[in-house]
């Protein structure tokens, strides 16, 4: 549940792009200062080599696709109708553990740290929550600025922007499901993205393509999978900062507390903004 295009209230306009451009502006100017405090609070930037290549990338992505269509078969042949509700996000969450926990199978055989080396080392938690937060107060504006000038852009090339039927899960759940639903979105979602993309897949990469290179294209990697063409800028501008954390700290905790953050502040807006309710159709 990443900031999206379509949570927009307003007609997309060149004032609107304006004004995203001037936000991500200010977040470009404000980095220098992140990244000083972030080496004052967590100093000595870790190297980590990982242990497992592009196979073990290439496998546990194939895992999770082959177990979606098996899932879906599955179901198809029981002739179990998941429809709407909060049950196709409970079955996606356990596609996602199912997932993580063959990265932690990787990495248990093929690092002698075993699950520890996904970044779920104890020491320095504290400060690394602290750096987590930090990046995310002062990327706030690029990643809202990015969303103001990606509504423009689709707009300006006739692409429409449809809302997600997660936004409108969001208001349609009531009692016990909507906290299982936030549960999810803000816990346990999160923290399986954070241990396959930052804990399994960046390492890899960065250590192929540089720490620049790696980060990018993880961000990439990790906008694309969400299949929203429309809030690809978005989500690509949270994941360079997930990204840029994680090469910081080395800490899975403070990926999930930025991740967390983020889907909080979405489920917040929605849930509590008018002209997002109507957007989402409620």
């Amino acid at each position: 549940m990443e900031t999206q295009g379509e949570l927009v209230g307003f007609e997309p306009s060149a004032a609107s792009a304006t004004v995203g451009l001037l936000l991500l502006l200010a977040s470009v100017a404000l980095f220098p200062l992140g990244r000083a405090l972030s080496a004052r609070i967590f100093p000595g930037r870790q190297v980590f080599f990982a242990r497992w290549g592009f196979f073990h990338l290439g496998l546990a992505i194939f895992f999770y696709f082959a177990l979606t269509l098996v899932a879906g078969f599955a179901l198809q042949a029981a002739g179990v109708e998941l429809g709407g509700g909060l049950a196709p996000i409970l079955l996606g969450a356990g596609l996602q553990i199912a997932t993580v926990l063959l990265v932690a199978s990787f990495a248990r055989r093929l690092d002698p740290d075993g699950v520890a080396c996904l970044g779920l080392r104890t020491e320095r938690v504290p400060s690394s929550l602290v750096v987590g937060a930090l990046a995310y107060a002062l990327a706030l504006p690029a990643i809202m600025g990015s969303m103001l000038c990606s509504a423009w852009l689709w707009d300006a090339l006739g692409v429409e922007a449809k809302p997600q039927e997660v936004l409108k899960l969001v208001l349609e759940l009531q009692g016990a499901e909507r906290a299982v639903f936030v549960a999810l979105a803000v816990i346990v979602i999160p923290l399986c993205e954070e241990l396959f993309f930052r804990g399994f897949a960046q390492p890899l990469l960065v250590q192929n393509l540089g720490d620049r290179g790696g980060v990018f294209a993880t961000a990439i990697l990790f906008a694309a999978v969400h299949g929203n063409l429309v809030a690809f800028f978005p989500i690509f501008t949270l994941a360079l900062v997930l990204g840029m954390v994680m090469l910081r700290t080395q800490r899975i905790a403070a990926a999930w507390l930025v991740h967390a953050l983020h889907n909080g502040l979405v489920i917040g807006l929605i849930l509590g903004s008018e002209w997002a309710r109507r957007l989402a159709g409620g």
